[in-house]
């Protein structure tokens, strides 16, 4: 809860509010920016209450808000895939790639997980541990982007289970 509180008091300092919402059942919305008072807002929702998804959608919020900032836009975002994604959306996921974990270091781990001979669940998690300290991000975001793009260490599904949850009501 802690960080959700930072975050939210850092952006304000830069004129950026954040209102956090608990998830509405039978939507598919992680965050929204809109400018309300020629201010910009990002409103989360804590959807799939994963750490990792809630990290990279706030920092996806504020690519739109640096990339885009046009006050008449609003932008929703959902944490499926479409096939026709408009370029903004395409711009602001790599803006919270970027930011989160560069696609170099990205590589050097999934590269090193692919070197592996012993395949041990607790070697690959120290590793990522060790990564996420080197590279300054959290091991969900690490976790979270191995799961997300690199469907061949799927396998390795037991990571799902080290994810952190977003709690809202804590805050």
């Amino acid at each position: 809860g802690n960080t959700l509180k930072e975050i939210k008091e850092i952006s304000l300092d830069a004129g950026v509010k954040i209102i956090f919402t608990l998830g509405l059942s039978n939507t598919s919305v992680n965050g929204v920016v809109r400018w309300l008072n020629d201010n910009p807002v990002i409103q989360m929702t804590d959807r799939f209450k994963r750490y990792d998804i809630f990290w990279f959608s706030i920092f996806h919020e504020f690519g739109h808000i640096i990339l885009h900032g046009n006050k008449k836009n609003i932008f929703l975002e959902e944490i499926e895939n479409t096939k026709t994604k408009p370029k903004e959306e395409i711009e602001a996921d790599k803006f919270a790639e970027d930011f989160l974990l560069s696609n170099e270091n990205y590589n050097k781990i999934i590269d090193e997980l692919n070197s592996l001979s012993n395949k041990d669940p607790q070697k690959i998690l120290n590793i990522i541990k060790e990564y996420a300290n080197t590279f300054h991000t959290h091991k969900d975001i690490i976790i979270g982007r191995i799961l997300f793009h690199n469907k061949s260490l799927y396998k390795y599904g037991f990571l799902q289970n080290e994810l952190k949850k977003v709690d809202f009501e804590k805050i």
